[in-house]
């Protein structure tokens, strides 16, 4: 009993909970190495949560220093406008020029893939809500 009442570390008064900038790249490393993920699975689960954080966290970076950020996606076009639970939403399509697309088709011409553009254009939609696009 006495080996759990001895305090052996420090417990930190300070956590740094910031959410930082997803890194892709890192994720899909640690998804293949961890859990044998295909990177397009991958890329499925981390890319609304990396379109989230640009929303919520761009318009506090000054123009310059967004222009130095890497892999940062860019809207293309609003598809719709939608209300999911009651929360005005937009349906977002992002641009296809970006590294992590590229390592993607790379990765779907080793393996043979067909019909490349179908799952592309699924992959590049997001839903957003209106408050944080029109920032």
């Amino acid at each position: 009993m006495e080996e759990f009442l001895i305090k052996k570390d420090l417990v930190p008064t300070k956590l740094d909970i910031e959410w930082k900038q997803p890194q892709v790249n890192q994720f899909f490393d640690f998804m293949e190495k961890h859990l044998f993920w295909e990177p397009q699975y991958a890329f499925e689960k981390i890319f609304t949560l990396t379109t989230r954080w640009q929303l919520l966290h761009l318009p506090d970076f000054t123009l310059d220093e967004r222009l130095s950020m890497s892999n940062l996606f860019i809207p293309d076009q609003i598809k719709k406008i939608r209300n999911i639970r009651s929360i005005a939403s937009y349906e977002i399509i992002w641009k296809k020029e970006h590294s992590v697309i590229e390592m993607l088709k790379e990765y779907e011409e080793q393996i043979k893939s067909n019909d490349n553009n179908d799952v592309e254009d699924s992959l590049l939609t997001s839903i957003e809500p209106q408050d944080l696009v029109l920032k």
